[in-house]
């Protein structure tokens, strides 16, 4: 994978991240809400800020980072499946 592509499917994985830690501050319930929901806010401000952080330092590589989900999902199922794999194959060389 070329180093625009590892930095596009770093920037793809922290966004998902960032969302999925924005659905839990949403969908927080039960006693320890006021402590734990701004804290899930507080992180997911700082995922996307990093996430931003990347999409510069592509631009500024003369690459253009991912910017919609369509996007997101495509580098972060990618990286997805080459761990798989990367697992499969040193699992069956493992084996042999």
């Amino acid at each position: 994978m070329e180093k625009e592509g590892i930095i596009n499917t770093i920037q793809a994985s922290i966004k998902v991240c960032a969302e999925n830690v924005k659905a839990r501050h949403w969908t927080m319930t039960g006693h320890d809400f006021m402590t734990y929901h701004p804290y899930f806010d507080e992180i997911n401000e700082k995922l996307i800020d990093f996430v931003d952080e990347i999409a510069e330092s592509t631009v500024v590589m003369g690459g253009i980072p991912p910017y919609n989900f369509e996007q997101y999902f495509k580098f972060f199922f990618a990286f997805c499946m080459f761990e798989i794999n990367s697992f499969v194959s040193s699992s069956l060389a493992f084996n042999m």
